[in-house]
């Protein structure tokens, strides 16, 4: 039980998901989305436990079903709670919408940065990543979007329609880089080495790289996962660049990593975050780029490992596991008075041989 409290101050609140993008819903500012899959049921559930099947309108009931190939959900809210993955929904009736809770997969693979862009351009999408293209369904000049998920050549967005409501659909990754990420594949700043790093890291987020063990809305059970988020992010920079970080120092340096100079360069430390602004931590993290390892000390003293993804002036992305006190794995991003609140201490690393290997 120690270890398990070491990582668990960036929980995920019951009432509410910490990525960006699913922060903005609520039951008036709903995305209107379909399930991932296009056949059969998607069994609801009375509570975020997902485990009495129901819905949060009526109570328990064992013939409750959402069905996948017409049924239009309005999500409303997402998160976690003891290691499940959730998504508040309603759906279609006979008579009415109802309430309910559904596995957070059902709808979102859920592994992209959540990142936050002005399209520059229209373009069509799809409700699902299978289907064709529609102008029923399309981002405008000057809306803003989020980058929620991603799957081979199509992404997943959150982007606004009419009135005050939102769409959770998918569109061509050409477009959305066309138009969203400055004609690159996610980042147009960043150099060949670091976005073969990001993608590298994506594609361990979404499953593709490493037979899954990686995915995110999964449980780390790889290679030092007994670590729990010191050994997932561990591994991931070992596959990153091919070699083993060093290990954590005792409190009250916990913040810091014992590397060796041969291999690891430190980008910057804060050691007293207390004190600092929101400016001063962005700026360090201004200097980080994909793939280095951030380690801080907890506001309640333990300890905890991340893998840098991205970074601008309202907070950081990170890969990481154990938030959830369960080895749960999740791309998150955290503003920066959450971490300074959450985080007494934070150190930098990068690798010296910046390249993937």
């Amino acid at each position: 039980m120690a270890l398990a409290i070491l990582c668990s101050m960036f929980l995920i609140s019951s009432s509410a998901a910490s990525t960006t993008a699913f922060d903005i819903l609520s039951s008036s500012r709903y995305a209107k989305t379909y399930t991932l899959s296009s056949s059969g049921t998607t069994i609801p559930y009375t509570s975020q436990s997902l485990s009495t099947r129901g819905t949060v309108t009526y109570g328990a009931s064992s013939t409750s079903y959402i069905d996948n190939r017409t049924d239009e959900l309005y999500l409303i809210d997402a998160g976690v709670s003891n290691g499940k993955y959730w998504a508040y929904v309603s759906y279609p009736t006979s008579s009415k919408r109802v309430y309910a809770y559904i596995p957070l997969s059902a709808i979102s693979d859920n592994n992209a940065s959540h990142a936050k862009t002005t399209s520059t351009g229209t373009f069509n999408c799809s409700l699902r990543s299978s289907t064709s293209l529609s102008g029923s369904y399309y981002v405008s000049k000057g809306d803003t979007v989020y980058l929620v998920a991603t799957s081979g050549s199509k992404y997943q967005i959150l982007y606004p329609t009419s009135g005050s409501a939102y769409r959770l659909a998918w569109c061509n990754a050409s477009d959305y880089n066309k138009y969203c990420a400055g004609g690159t594949t996610s980042s147009p700043s960043l150099s060949d080495a670091e976005q073969q790093i990001y993608d590298r890291l994506q594609n361990m987020a979404n499953g593709s790289y490493g037979n899954g063990v990686y995915r995110t809305g999964t449980r780390y059970t790889g290679e030092y996962a007994n670590e729990q988020c010191k050994g997932f992010a561990k591994k991931v920079h070992m596959i990153l660049f091919g070699y083993n970080i060093g290990s954590t120092k005792s409190k009250p340096n916990n913040y810091q990593i014992s590397i060796s100079s041969s291999n690891t360069s430190l980008v910057g430390s804060i050691s007293d975050l207390s004190s600092a602004s929101n400016t001063t931590v962005s700026n360090l993290f201004s200097k980080a780029r994909a793939g280095d390892f951030i380690q801080v000390r907890r506001s309640h003293g333990g300890s905890h490992s991340m893998i840098f993804l991205s970074s601008d002036t309202n907070g950081v992305t990170v890969f990481e596991c154990n938030v959830d006190g369960k080895n749960g794995i999740q791309i998150a991003t955290y503003s920066w008075s959450k971490f300074l609140s959450s985080n007494a201490a934070v150190s930098v690393y990068t690798a010296k041989d910046y390249r993937l290997h």
